[in-house]
């Protein structure tokens, strides 16, 4: 699975310029399936006690008609995954579900701020993909850099949040440190 995951994010790496809006929506989704592995979910996570990934997708459906990201047929580490489409935060805590990760797609900065406020601390995984994402809180984010796809980790905000990322998984991304994103940029 690491050599998968390795080959995964070199594949991020090409140019998006030259790639469908469904390949590469396609690989952002092979990239959060293959990763949740390498990640240590908090005892109150449900990640550590079913055999499902639960996922959620929050607000404006980014990937249109390919919802299912092609995961309903993919399994991680022998679990199977699940994709729930929701509209927002408040849905989320008037239903009482818990997610192991939420893909935040939601327009404004105030609904991304108040999303992630929502899930800073829940042991749920926050994954976006906005330019400032991880710098806002988020603890992943899949973004455009010079027409590639670059991922990011917060690894702060998931130490924070009770999540332990694999140094495996930390070699091949780019680390966002917030202490220092307001003075040096990259």
């Amino acid at each position: 699975m690491l050599l998968f995951l390795i080959a995964l994010v070199a594949g991020l790496a090409l140019r998006t310029a030259a790639i469908p809006r469904d390949a590469e929506c396609d690989l952002k989704a092979a990239c959060v399936v293959e990763m949740l592995p390498f990640i240590t979910f908090t005892e109150a996570a449900p990640a550590e006690t079913e055999q499902v990934l639960s996922i959620a997708v929050l607000g404006d459906e980014p990937f249109g008609a390919r919802r299912g990201w092609a995961l309903d047929s993919m399994a991680s580490e022998a679990r199977s995954v699940r994709i729930t489409q929701v509209s927002s935060v408040e849905q989320i805590r008037e239903s009482g579900q818990t997610f192991d990760a939420v893909f935040i797609a939601l327009s404004g900065a105030a609904r991304v701020r108040q999303a992630l406020n929502h899930f800073s601390e829940s042991g749920t995984l926050p994954i976006g993909e906005s330019d400032r994402f991880c710098e806002q809180g988020g603890m992943v984010c899949l973004r455009k850099a010079s027409n590639r796809i670059q991922l990011g980790i917060n690894q702060k905000a998931a130490e924070r949040a009770g999540l332990k990322i694999s140094s495996k998984l930390l070699a091949l991304v780019t680390v966002v440190d917030t202490e220092q994103s307001g003075r040096n940029e990259s």
